[in-house]
């Protein structure tokens, strides 16, 4: 779970004082250059107690892994691994299936297998981006390929081994530990290049452990991913034609593989601490926003800027006056000033104002498309005891999102609201239809349906969906 910076909640902290354990983003962290001989180094100190403070690592600022399986999924389409994929994937194709095609196929699988790796160390430090097509990327970490190939081997003698000596039941017990274990040990060939280390359960045991439920959660993707290629090929095996198979296959192995060795990486860069990884510090600390530099010009941009300085001082009720004036004339449309807002009217239980701005804080979430935090504040008891005016506009997605939920009855009077507001006309007419649509379709009462329906189109002849409604009435 991330841990927030005290004065900024919405910020995630990146430093850590361990004499008063202050928690501190990079607005609040005092940071001091080295020196002249160390250009561009810093140190970075508590401003409370003068002690220097600790980073707390990537890991509370990144977001987790299981956050981010759709950009996994995209890793692979960008231009150089595809570039790459297609000459292997030309090289399936005319490589045949005896043995020259074979070598051919094995030269292309240790190529990716690189590029894999090299994939995997330039996530672990950061970058999201697949690593360059050059010739370091692809032979720089060779020996690593074939220390693991070498795990493999290991499994394989080691499982072989037990059943000899002991049985199938404890052979079978190795192969499930050495199975659950195998991200873990090409982590530990990673990070410590050795392959016994990677091998050494006393080594890669641990390693998962430290990491948690999260390697659980890991292994079970990579898991589906593994079985993956097969699936798919099961799947269009019979509208494929069969020339293009061993492309297709190929591209599958290949596309899946990258996403294992990213995903991975990434695991490692997230519990870099846990696991004893060195990254590099600055990298990261350099994508935020750094200690006094200006990060706004105006609106609730400039209004965000002051009223972090106030919490920085511990002035949480001059921040929220500092709010209450800005908003007295303009309206709020930060994501991330609303969000802190809330918390410090929360905090500092100022309930009035906090009831005033549900409404606010519900139409920008709206703006942002947040379905599920739309849905979960509309539907709270503090929301629904509040109510409060809102644009017919919101009120509208509102009760889309609520119906796509399957809340029949809360979208029923959501439009219900805007048909009884009478202000948006052009919205009432389109309240209608989807109430009759709600009713028909999804609860079984056409009668009440075709009712709405007669008086939306007597009331409202020059509506722009008319015609629509008409023709959906008709087969009522």
């Amino acid at each position: 779970m991330t841990v927030h910076c005290r004065n900024h909640p919405t910020q995630a902290a990146q430093w850590q004082c361990g004499n008063c354990l202050e928690v501190m983003c990079p607005q609040c962290i005092d940071r001091r250059e080295k020196g002249y001989q160390f250009p561009n180094e810093f140190l970075y100190f508590c401003a409370k107690c003068n002690r220097e403070a600790r980073w707390m690592g990537a890991g509370n600022i990144v977001d987790p892994f299981w956050k981010r399986l759709p950009s996994f999924f995209t890793y692979p389409l960008h231009p150089r691994p595809l570039i790459l994929m297609g000459v292997f994937c030309v090289i399936a194709m005319i490589g045949g299936r005896g043995i020259f095609g074979f070598l051919l196929m094995g030269l292309s699988y240790c190529v990716m297998l690189l590029y894999s790796f090299a994939a995997l160390k330039e996530t672990a430090q950061g970058d999201l981006t697949p690593p360059p097509l050059g010739h370091a990327t692809l032979s720089d970490d060779f020996g690593l390929v074939l220390k693991q190939v070498g795990i493999y081997v290991i499994i394989g003698v080691a499982v072989f081994f037990t059943m000899a000596n002991l049985g199938i039941f404890f052979g079978i017990i190795v192969f499930v530990v050495a199975l659950l274990g195998l991200p873990a040990m090409v982590i530990l060939l990673v990070t410590t290049g050795s392959l016994i280390q990677a091998v050494n359960p006393m080594m890669f045991i641990p390693l998962a452990s430290r990491i948690g439920w999260g390697y659980m959660l890991m292994y079970l993707f990579l898991i589906l991913r593994g079985g993956a290629p097969q699936a798919l090929a099961g799947q269009i095996a019979s509208v494929v034609p069969a020339g293009l198979m061993p492309l297709l296959s190929t591209a599958a192995k290949f596309y899946y593989m990258l996403i294992s060795y990213h995903m991975m990486g990434y695991v490692l860069m997230q519990y870099h601490m846990e696991i004893g990884y060195d990254i590099d510090e600055e990298k990261f600390r350099e994508s935020d926003v750094m200690a006094g530099e200006p990060v706004a010009t105006g609106g609730d941009d400039k209004t965000l800027q002051d009223v972090s300085l106030m919490l920085r001082s511990g002035e949480v009720e001059d921040a929220i006056d500092h709010i209450q004036a800005y908003t007295s004339n303009q309206t709020m449309t930060s994501m991330e000033l609303s969000q802190l807002y809330l918390k410090m009217l929360k905090l500092k239980k100022r309930n009035k104002l906090l009831v005033a701005h549900l409404p606010i804080h519900l139409g920008i979430l709206v703006g942002e498309n947040k379905k599920n935090e739309v849905l979960n504040l509309y539907l709270s008891p503090l929301f629904q005891k509040a109510g409060g005016s809102m644009p017919a506009e919101t009120r509208f997605k509102i009760a889309g999102w609520l119906n796509d939920k399957g809340k029949n009855e809360e979208a029923l009077e959501v439009l219900q609201q805007i048909i009884d507001e009478d202000t948006q006309l052009a919205l009432i007419p389109k309240a209608h239809f989807r109430m009759a649509q709600i009713y028909n379709d999804l609860m079984m009462q056409p009668k009440k349906a075709d009712k709405i329906l007669k008086e939306a189109i007597t009331k409202y002849p020059e509506s722009t969906i008319i015609d629509q409604m008409k023709t959906y009435k008709s087969h009522l």
